[in-house]
Formats: structure tokens, C-alpha cells, sequence
């Protein structure tokens, strides 16, 4: 995966998920639902994101893919950046016969 929001963070549907939970926790205004979700968090979905990377790990290039995208944040800065596909884009315009 190289191009696009999974090339950037290996998790995106965890990502939305806790956006989600924590939308609800703050409609609550309580603290037991932060509480409720850091336990599921812990409990549930990081050991499966340490699973999903140990299984991939089998791939060759899951090591480069690992190093250049976030776990749960999407990673903004690196190879695979935001910033450095727009570097890319940008010098491709300028100079289209390299």
C-alpha cells in the first residue's frame, strides 16, 4: 500500500471507531465512558493491532510499510507523508522529463 490514507495509518477503521466512542463519551460529560473505552481499548483493540502486525510481518514488505505509516495516527511526516507526496507532485510539474 503506498498511496492513499492506509498507506499513511495501518488502522483507520480503529481510528474512526474511537472518534465515534469518544463523540459518545462526550455527550455523557461523565467520566465512566472514557473508562469503558480505554478498558475495551486495551483489552481489545490493541492487542489485535499487535496481532494484525505480527501476522503481516511474514511479508517482506511489511517492514517498509510499517516504518512509513502509523499505528492508529495517521503518520504526517516521513517517506509516505503528506508533505512529501506534495514535494513529489510539485517536482514532477516542474521538471516532467525526469
Amino acid at each position: 500500500i503506498t498511496e492513499g490514507l492506509f498507506a499513511r495509518c495501518r488502522n483507520t477503521n480503529y481510528l474512526g471507531e474511537a472518534f465515534i466512542y469518544l463523540s459518545f463519551a462526550m455527550l455523557a460529560q461523565h467520566w465512566l465512558p472514557y473508562l469503558i473505552i480505554g478498558a475495551f481499548a486495551a483489552g481489545v483493540w490493541i492487542p489485535n493491532w499487535l496481532k494484525k502486525d505480527k501476522s503481516l510481518s511474514r511479508y517482506p514488505e511489511f517492514a517498509e510499510y510499517q516504518a512509513n505509516s502509523g499505528l492508529i495516527i495517521p503518520q504526517l511526516f516521513g517517506k509516505n507523508s503528506l508533505t512529501s507526496e506534495a514535494k513529489k507532485v510539485k517536482e514532477a510539474t516542474e521538471n516532467p522529463y525526469q
